[in-house]
């Protein structure tokens, strides 16, 4: 399943449903090749990607909570 919510503006992908899973595979990739600067971004990526594939238990990650802004690294 994909799905739009615009009241909350959130997308939803369901790992049972294959459209979703391809999907979010998808978006990881892209995040991995155009969003990451760090050895520790590009690690979680490929972990979240197994939890996509079913390779690993998924867990609860928020990428926020791991990812560094380039505003961020510049104040350090």
């Amino acid at each position: 399943m994909i799905k739009l919510d615009s009241k909350r503006s959130k997308l939803e992908l369901s790992f049972k449903d294959p459209q979703g899973k391809h999907l979010a595979e998808m978006l990881l990739q892209a995040v991995y090749l155009y969003g990451t600067q760090t050895d520790e971004d590009r690690a979680i990526l490929r972990q979240m990607a197994k939890m996509v594939k079913g390779e690993e238990p998924a867990v609860t990650i928020n990428l926020k909570d791991y990812a560094k802004t380039s505003k961020e690294e510049n104040n350090d």
